[in-house]
């Protein structure tokens, strides 16, 4: 099969996409974040104690300003009748170079467990238990050289503590690497072929599956399975 004809490499990228949007198997958006801008990166964070006199951050709404050091806080519970991998997921991150995106330590009830930043917005909890949330961070510089009075601020979509599905964010970690690795065996090489065409297998059965347990997601977790090696 001729990929570069077919476009396989463009139509994979837009099928994952799809498929990624369908990631968490459920999704309960946080209560909004307390704000708090410190000094500088020396001042102790207040990561614990009362904040409801901090200004409130609505989702969908503009923050923060270039080169700020800030504690945003919230609480995280997990829903009744969750049964699977919760994690929380903080997509407050994207990509960019000069430092142009937030960055910060994700604080559970006082202890420090991950960090958040453009490459790292879905944290896993521990013992899958919620609580007090706080995330201690800088802005970033906004640009190069940088400008202190520059009126830009970061966008704040909502953040959510989410149910995972395993299977569907291992199905995506493969599938990831396999177009990467077509991309660098580069073009007509048969391991380049051949990962094409099972990235094509796979992505056309996981957008036939649904993200919720059951059947049908067995039925995935097999197709999903890269095939076996053949020995000589």
């Amino acid at each position: 099969m001729n990929h570069d004809l077919r476009f396989t490499a463009e139509k994979l990228r837009k099928r994952l996409a799809l498929v990624r949007a369908h990631r968490f198997r459920r999704r309960a958006v946080l209560p909004p974040f307390r704000h708090c801008v410190l000094p500088d990166a020396d001042t102790p964070p207040p990561i614990s104690g009362c904040a409801d006199a901090w200004p409130e951050l609505p989702w969908n709404s503009y923050w923060g300003g270039p080169d700020q050091h800030f504690v945003l806080r919230t609480e995280a519970r997990v829903p009744d009748g969750w049964d699977g991998p919760v994690a929380l997921h903080f997509p407050i991150g994207g990509d960019g170079d000069i430092f142009n995106h937030p960055e910060a330590l994700l604080y559970l009830d006082g202890a420090p467990i991950a960090s958040v930043d453009r490459h790292h917005h879905t944290i896993n909890l521990p013992q899958g238990k919620g609580g007090a949330v706080a995330l201690h961070g800088w802005t970033g510089l906004f640009g190069w050289p940088p400008d202190p009075q520059s009126p830009e601020k970061l966008f704040l979509p909502p953040c959510s503590i989410v149910e995972r599905n395993p299977a569907l964010d291992a199905y995506l970690t493969l599938a990831d690497c396999a177009l990467e690795s077509a991309a660098h065996l580069g073009k007509g090489r048969a391991r380049s072929t051949k990962a094409l065409a099972y990235s094509t297998r796979a992505t056309r059965s996981a957008r036939r599956c649904t993200t919720a347990p059951g059947p049908r997601l067995t039925r995935f977790e097999r197709v999903s399975r890269p095939p076996a090696r053949r020995s000589t």
